[in-house]
Protein backbone atom coordinates (compact mmCIF):
# COMPACT_ATOMS: atom_id res chain seq x y z
CA UNK A 1 0.00 0.00 0.00
CA UNK A 2 1.33 3.79 -0.82
CA UNK A 3 0.01 7.02 0.43
CA UNK A 4 1.08 9.63 -2.33
CA UNK A 5 0.49 13.97 -1.27
CA UNK A 6 0.95 16.34 -3.88
CA UNK A 7 1.26 19.67 -2.69
CA UNK A 8 -0.88 18.69 0.30
CA UNK A 9 -1.70 21.03 3.41
CA UNK A 10 -0.89 17.76 5.61
CA UNK A 11 -1.14 20.14 8.88
CA UNK A 12 -3.56 21.91 7.46
CA UNK A 13 -3.10 25.81 6.32
CA UNK A 14 -3.63 29.18 7.74
CA UNK A 15 -4.73 30.66 4.22
CA UNK A 16 -7.88 28.72 5.53
CA UNK A 17 -8.66 31.31 8.34
CA UNK A 18 -7.42 34.35 6.31
CA UNK A 19 -10.22 33.33 3.85
CA UNK A 20 -12.94 33.16 6.44
CA UNK A 21 -12.47 30.07 9.09
CA UNK A 22 -13.16 30.83 12.60
CA UNK A 23 -9.39 30.82 14.53
CA UNK A 24 -11.33 29.56 17.97
CA UNK A 25 -14.31 27.62 16.12
CA UNK A 26 -13.91 26.31 13.02
CA UNK A 27 -15.69 25.03 10.98
CA UNK A 28 -17.39 28.43 11.69
CA UNK A 29 -16.82 31.42 8.86
CA UNK A 30 -16.47 34.85 9.57
CA UNK A 31 -19.17 37.33 8.58
CA UNK A 32 -18.31 39.02 5.31
CA UNK A 33 -15.00 37.95 4.89
CA UNK A 34 -14.34 35.92 1.39
CA UNK A 35 -15.11 32.37 2.47
CA UNK A 36 -18.83 33.92 3.44
CA UNK A 37 -19.03 35.66 0.24
CA UNK A 38 -18.19 32.76 -1.67
CA UNK A 39 -20.22 30.28 0.47
CA UNK A 40 -23.03 32.51 -0.88
CA UNK A 41 -22.32 32.81 -3.89
CA UNK A 42 -22.44 28.81 -4.30
CA UNK A 43 -25.85 28.93 -3.24
CA UNK A 44 -27.23 31.47 -5.06
CA UNK A 45 -25.28 29.35 -8.22
CA UNK A 46 -27.08 26.16 -6.65
CA UNK A 47 -30.33 28.11 -6.28
CA UNK A 48 -30.68 29.11 -9.99
CA UNK A 49 -28.82 26.42 -11.54
CA UNK A 50 -26.57 29.13 -13.54
CA UNK A 51 -23.01 28.00 -14.34
CA UNK A 52 -19.66 30.02 -14.64
CA UNK A 53 -18.81 28.41 -17.65
CA UNK A 54 -20.34 25.52 -18.24
CA UNK A 55 -19.40 24.27 -15.19
CA UNK A 56 -21.71 21.97 -13.03
CA UNK A 57 -21.19 22.72 -9.22
CA UNK A 58 -22.59 18.76 -8.91
CA UNK A 59 -24.46 19.74 -5.39
CA UNK A 60 -27.65 17.89 -6.36
CA UNK A 61 -27.19 16.04 -3.20
CA UNK A 62 -27.76 18.86 -0.69
CA UNK A 63 -30.97 19.77 -2.64
CA UNK A 64 -30.43 23.87 -2.77
CA UNK A 65 -31.80 24.19 -6.57
CA UNK A 66 -35.53 25.81 -6.66
CA UNK A 67 -36.42 22.85 -9.13
CA UNK A 68 -35.38 20.45 -6.31
CA UNK A 69 -33.42 16.92 -7.31
CA UNK A 70 -32.69 16.60 -10.93
CA UNK A 71 -33.78 12.38 -9.79
CA UNK A 72 -37.81 12.32 -10.83
CA UNK A 73 -37.64 16.24 -12.01
CA UNK A 74 -40.29 16.08 -14.72
CA UNK A 75 -42.73 14.06 -12.97
CA UNK A 76 -43.16 16.33 -9.78
CA UNK A 77 -46.70 18.25 -9.94
CA UNK A 78 -47.34 21.85 -9.42
CA UNK A 79 -47.96 21.48 -5.30
CA UNK A 80 -44.64 19.07 -5.02
CA UNK A 81 -42.68 22.25 -7.07
CA UNK A 82 -43.78 24.75 -5.03
CA UNK A 83 -42.85 22.57 -2.19
CA UNK A 84 -39.58 22.24 -3.66
CA UNK A 85 -39.16 25.96 -3.86
CA UNK A 86 -40.53 27.12 -0.54
CA UNK A 87 -37.81 24.95 0.71
CA UNK A 88 -34.77 26.03 -1.19
CA UNK A 89 -35.74 29.64 -0.77
CA UNK A 90 -35.90 29.38 2.84
CA UNK A 91 -32.70 27.47 2.90
CA UNK A 92 -30.92 29.81 1.14
CA UNK A 93 -32.13 32.60 2.83
CA UNK A 94 -31.02 31.08 6.06
CA UNK A 95 -27.75 30.35 4.64
CA UNK A 96 -26.90 33.65 3.76
CA UNK A 97 -27.86 35.68 6.22
CA UNK A 98 -27.61 33.05 9.24
CA UNK A 99 -25.75 29.83 8.93
CA UNK A 100 -25.28 28.12 5.84
CA UNK A 101 -25.08 24.09 6.39
CA UNK A 102 -23.07 23.67 3.66
CA UNK A 103 -20.20 26.34 3.74
CA UNK A 104 -20.11 25.75 8.12
CA UNK A 105 -19.85 22.11 8.70
CA UNK A 106 -16.93 20.03 8.35
CA UNK A 107 -17.43 18.18 5.03
CA UNK A 108 -16.10 20.82 2.64
CA UNK A 109 -12.57 21.61 1.41
CA UNK A 110 -12.03 24.71 3.84
CA UNK A 111 -11.99 23.01 7.14
CA UNK A 112 -10.16 20.01 5.84
CA UNK A 113 -7.77 22.00 5.02
CA UNK A 114 -8.13 23.90 8.51
CA UNK A 115 -5.29 22.80 10.91
CA UNK A 116 -8.33 22.44 13.81
CA UNK A 117 -9.19 19.43 10.95
CA UNK A 118 -5.90 18.16 10.39
CA UNK A 119 -4.82 18.38 13.83
CA UNK A 120 -7.82 15.68 14.51
CA UNK A 121 -7.14 13.55 11.40
CA UNK A 122 -2.84 13.43 12.21
CA UNK A 123 -4.13 12.31 16.19
CA UNK A 124 -6.14 9.80 14.73
CA UNK A 125 -4.24 8.49 11.94
CA UNK A 126 -0.70 8.99 13.46
CA UNK A 127 2.44 10.14 11.75
CA UNK A 128 2.88 6.67 9.48
CA UNK A 129 1.89 2.49 9.48
CA UNK A 130 5.13 0.06 9.20
CA UNK A 131 3.41 -1.41 6.28
CA UNK A 132 2.72 1.82 3.84
CA UNK A 133 4.96 3.65 1.86
CA UNK A 134 4.58 7.74 1.58
CA UNK A 135 5.50 10.07 -0.81
CA UNK A 136 5.22 13.74 -0.37
CA UNK A 137 5.18 15.89 -3.39
CA UNK A 138 6.48 19.94 -1.90
CA UNK A 139 6.08 22.88 -3.96
CA UNK A 140 8.29 25.64 -3.05
CA UNK A 141 7.33 28.40 -5.21
CA UNK A 142 10.48 29.03 -6.80
CA UNK A 143 10.02 28.68 -10.47
CA UNK A 144 6.47 29.79 -10.21
CA UNK A 145 7.48 33.12 -12.64
CA UNK A 146 8.60 31.06 -15.34
CA UNK A 147 7.59 31.54 -18.93
CA UNK A 148 5.04 29.20 -19.68
CA UNK A 149 6.02 26.88 -22.70
CA UNK A 150 3.77 26.98 -25.30
CA UNK A 151 1.62 23.60 -26.02
CA UNK A 152 1.16 21.91 -28.99
CA UNK A 153 -2.20 21.27 -30.08
CA UNK A 154 -4.11 20.57 -33.16
CA UNK A 155 -7.31 21.80 -32.65
CA UNK A 156 -6.21 25.28 -32.09
CA UNK A 157 -4.59 27.94 -33.66
CA UNK A 158 -1.41 29.19 -32.25
CA UNK A 159 -2.35 32.28 -31.49
CA UNK A 160 -5.35 31.37 -29.25
CA UNK A 161 -3.43 28.52 -27.94
CA UNK A 162 -0.97 31.54 -26.62
CA UNK A 163 -3.95 33.42 -25.07
CA UNK A 164 -5.49 31.00 -23.16
CA UNK A 165 -1.87 29.83 -21.49
CA UNK A 166 -1.32 34.00 -20.76
CA UNK A 167 -4.96 33.87 -19.38
CA UNK A 168 -3.70 31.01 -17.16
CA UNK A 169 -0.84 31.99 -16.36
CA UNK A 170 -1.71 35.15 -14.98
CA UNK A 171 -4.87 33.86 -12.88
CA UNK A 172 -2.49 31.32 -11.19
CA UNK A 173 0.55 33.80 -10.43
CA UNK A 174 -2.57 36.66 -9.11
CA UNK A 175 -4.70 34.44 -7.31
CA UNK A 176 -1.83 32.64 -5.21
CA UNK A 177 0.11 35.91 -4.70
CA UNK A 178 -3.05 37.15 -3.31
CA UNK A 179 -3.78 34.71 -0.74
CA UNK A 180 -0.03 34.41 0.14
CA UNK A 181 -0.53 38.19 0.78
CA UNK A 182 -3.72 38.03 3.17
CA UNK A 183 -2.18 35.05 4.99
CA UNK A 184 0.73 36.88 6.16
CA UNK A 185 -1.44 39.96 6.85
CA UNK A 186 -2.61 38.38 10.42
CA UNK A 187 -1.29 37.63 13.49
CA UNK A 188 -3.24 34.64 14.75
CA UNK A 189 -3.84 34.93 18.24
CA UNK A 190 -6.49 33.64 18.24
CA UNK A 191 -5.50 30.26 16.87
CA UNK A 192 -2.83 29.85 18.84
CA UNK A 193 -5.07 29.86 22.21
CA UNK A 194 -7.51 27.70 20.16
CA UNK A 195 -5.01 24.94 19.30
CA UNK A 196 -2.36 25.73 22.69
CA UNK A 197 -2.92 22.15 23.29
CA UNK A 198 -1.91 20.55 20.47
CA UNK A 199 1.75 19.23 19.76
CA UNK A 200 3.88 20.32 17.04
CA UNK A 201 1.68 23.67 16.31
CA UNK A 202 3.56 27.01 16.06
CA UNK A 203 2.15 29.75 14.30
CA UNK A 204 6.01 30.49 13.01
CA UNK A 205 6.24 27.13 11.14
CA UNK A 206 3.97 28.03 8.58
CA UNK A 207 4.98 31.71 8.24
CA UNK A 208 8.84 31.21 8.91
CA UNK A 209 9.20 29.08 5.54
CA UNK A 210 8.79 28.85 1.88
CA UNK A 211 5.72 28.52 0.09
CA UNK A 212 3.89 27.89 -2.89
CA UNK A 213 1.36 30.16 -3.23
CA UNK A 214 -1.69 28.65 -0.77
CA UNK A 215 1.06 25.65 1.44
CA UNK A 216 3.72 26.17 3.41
CA UNK A 217 6.57 23.73 3.17
CA UNK A 218 5.84 22.69 6.79
CA UNK A 219 2.46 21.78 6.03
CA UNK A 220 3.52 19.82 2.77
CA UNK A 221 6.14 17.35 3.76
CA UNK A 222 4.72 15.25 6.57
CA UNK A 223 2.33 15.09 9.88
CA UNK A 224 3.90 17.02 12.73
CA UNK A 225 1.04 18.23 14.75
CA UNK A 226 -1.06 16.48 16.83
CA UNK A 227 1.33 13.49 16.49
CA UNK A 228 4.44 12.53 18.44
CA UNK A 229 7.24 14.17 17.01
CA UNK A 230 9.25 11.58 15.42
CA UNK A 231 11.69 13.11 13.01
CA UNK A 232 13.39 9.66 11.98
CA UNK A 233 9.74 9.13 9.94
CA UNK A 234 10.59 11.78 7.09
CA UNK A 235 13.56 11.30 4.55
CA UNK A 236 14.63 12.90 1.36
CA UNK A 237 13.11 10.71 -1.60
CA UNK A 238 16.05 8.49 -2.70
CA UNK A 239 16.80 7.67 -6.31
CA UNK A 240 15.30 4.57 -6.30
CA UNK A 241 11.75 2.83 -5.21
CA UNK A 242 14.31 -0.04 -3.44
CA UNK A 243 15.63 2.13 -1.25
CA UNK A 244 12.54 3.22 -0.09
CA UNK A 245 11.38 2.12 3.44
CA UNK A 246 7.84 1.47 4.83
CA UNK A 247 6.69 3.84 7.51
CA UNK A 248 8.87 6.65 6.34
CA UNK A 249 7.66 10.02 4.52
CA UNK A 250 9.93 10.22 1.24
CA UNK A 251 10.08 14.03 0.67
CA UNK A 252 10.65 15.52 -2.97
CA UNK A 253 10.67 19.18 -3.86
CA UNK A 254 9.87 20.99 -6.84
CA UNK A 255 10.05 24.54 -7.64
CA UNK A 256 6.43 25.31 -8.59
CA UNK A 257 3.77 27.00 -6.81
CA UNK A 258 0.47 25.27 -5.74
CA UNK A 259 -1.04 24.96 -9.15
CA UNK A 260 2.39 24.34 -11.28
CA UNK A 261 1.50 20.62 -11.52
CA UNK A 262 -2.21 20.60 -12.01
CA UNK A 263 -3.84 22.14 -13.05
CA UNK A 264 -2.24 25.09 -14.89
CA UNK A 265 0.85 23.31 -15.52
CA UNK A 266 3.93 25.46 -17.04
CA UNK A 267 4.80 22.82 -19.17
CA UNK A 268 3.17 19.98 -20.18
CA UNK A 269 6.17 17.82 -20.97
CA UNK A 270 7.24 18.92 -17.14
CA UNK A 271 4.32 17.57 -15.83
CA UNK A 272 4.03 14.56 -18.29
CA UNK A 273 7.48 13.38 -16.76
CA UNK A 274 7.07 14.29 -12.95
CA UNK A 275 4.28 12.09 -13.18
CA UNK A 276 5.87 9.05 -15.38
CA UNK A 277 8.22 9.01 -12.75
CA UNK A 278 6.17 9.22 -9.78
CA UNK A 279 4.26 6.24 -11.69
CA UNK A 280 7.24 4.05 -12.48
CA UNK A 281 8.17 4.69 -8.72
CA UNK A 282 4.95 3.15 -7.27
CA UNK A 283 5.06 0.27 -9.90
CA UNK A 284 8.78 -0.68 -8.59
CA UNK A 285 7.81 -0.28 -4.71
CA UNK A 286 9.20 -3.11 -2.96
CA UNK A 287 5.65 -4.13 -1.32
CA UNK A 288 6.82 -7.92 -0.10
CA UNK A 289 9.07 -6.65 2.53
CA UNK A 290 5.77 -4.17 3.60
CA UNK A 291 3.79 -7.21 3.80
CA UNK A 292 5.48 -9.11 5.63
CA UNK A 293 6.11 -5.70 8.04
CA UNK A 294 2.50 -6.10 8.58
CA UNK A 295 2.37 -9.80 8.97
CA UNK A 296 4.99 -10.00 11.66
CA UNK A 297 3.21 -7.21 13.71
CA UNK A 298 0.16 -9.09 13.52
CA UNK A 299 1.51 -12.38 14.53
CA UNK A 300 2.80 -10.63 17.12
CA UNK A 301 -0.30 -10.01 18.61
CA UNK A 302 -1.37 -13.62 18.28
CA UNK A 303 1.61 -14.90 20.22
CA UNK A 304 1.07 -12.14 23.25
CA UNK A 305 -2.33 -13.57 23.22
CA UNK A 306 -4.07 -10.49 22.15
CA UNK A 307 -6.33 -11.88 19.44
CA UNK A 308 -8.61 -13.35 22.40
CA UNK A 309 -10.00 -9.69 23.09
CA UNK A 310 -9.22 -7.88 20.16
CA UNK A 311 -10.76 -9.19 16.98
CA UNK A 312 -8.66 -8.96 13.57
CA UNK A 313 -9.82 -6.47 11.11
CA UNK A 314 -9.86 -7.71 7.52
CA UNK A 315 -6.74 -5.97 6.40
CA UNK A 316 -4.71 -7.87 9.46
CA UNK A 317 -6.51 -11.13 8.69
CA UNK A 318 -5.14 -10.78 4.72
CA UNK A 319 -1.76 -10.39 5.76
CA UNK A 320 -1.22 -12.69 8.41
CA UNK A 321 -2.11 -15.08 6.03
CA UNK A 322 0.01 -14.18 3.60
CA UNK A 323 2.73 -14.11 6.05
CA UNK A 324 2.98 -17.32 8.09
CA UNK A 325 6.45 -17.50 8.43
CA UNK A 326 7.49 -13.57 9.34
CA UNK A 327 8.32 -13.94 12.79
CA UNK A 328 11.69 -15.16 13.33
CA UNK A 329 11.64 -15.29 17.39
CA UNK A 330 9.41 -18.09 17.04
CA UNK A 331 11.35 -22.08 18.24
CA UNK A 332 10.83 -24.98 16.00
CA UNK A 333 8.68 -26.13 18.94
CA UNK A 334 5.92 -23.93 18.40
CA UNK A 335 5.77 -24.86 14.96
CA UNK A 336 2.55 -26.98 16.23
CA UNK A 337 1.04 -23.85 17.92
CA UNK A 338 1.58 -21.64 14.80
CA UNK A 339 -0.24 -23.78 12.22
CA UNK A 340 -3.05 -23.61 15.11
CA UNK A 341 -3.39 -19.97 15.28
CA UNK A 342 -2.96 -19.66 11.09
CA UNK A 343 -5.79 -21.91 11.37
CA UNK A 344 -7.78 -19.81 13.41
CA UNK A 345 -7.03 -16.94 11.79
CA UNK A 346 -8.03 -18.11 8.39
CA UNK A 347 -11.55 -18.96 9.41
CA UNK A 348 -11.75 -15.79 11.04
CA UNK A 349 -11.15 -14.20 7.34
CA UNK A 350 -13.45 -16.22 5.83
CA UNK A 351 -15.76 -14.89 8.57
CA UNK A 352 -15.41 -11.37 7.94
CA UNK A 353 -15.34 -11.85 3.92
CA UNK A 354 -19.11 -13.48 4.44
CA UNK A 355 -19.82 -10.76 6.87
CA UNK A 356 -18.93 -8.17 4.66
CA UNK A 357 -20.77 -9.60 1.72
CA UNK A 358 -23.93 -10.38 3.85
CA UNK A 359 -23.72 -6.51 4.43
CA UNK A 360 -23.17 -5.22 1.30
CA UNK A 361 -26.18 -7.19 -0.10
CA UNK A 362 -28.73 -6.10 2.92
CA UNK A 363 -27.49 -2.26 2.38
CA UNK A 364 -29.71 -0.43 0.56
CA UNK A 365 -28.63 1.48 -2.25
CA UNK A 366 -28.71 5.62 -2.10
CA UNK A 367 -29.11 7.89 -4.68
CA UNK A 368 -27.15 11.22 -4.60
Amino acid sequence: MSLTAISAPLNGELAAYALGEEEASAPDVVSWSPGSFLGSLVHVLAFTGWRIGGFDLGMDQWELSWRGRREGRSKRSWGESAKCLWAALNILIASIFIRSPLVESEDNAAYDASVHAMAKCNALIGVAHDCTFYLSLVGTGEDANEVPHRPHSTHLREWLQWLLLAVQFCFRRVFLSLICFITHRFSYKELQKSLQGVEGFAVAHYLGCSTDGLCSVFTQSYPRIGVAHEPWRARAMPDTAAEMTPGVWHIETHGQDHMGLVPFPVSSQVQRKTFQRLFQRLRSLPVKEAAEARGRGVQRALWEGTCETLPLSLADSVALTQCPSACPSLASSEASDTETELSRSSQHLDKLLEDEAASAAATPQRHC
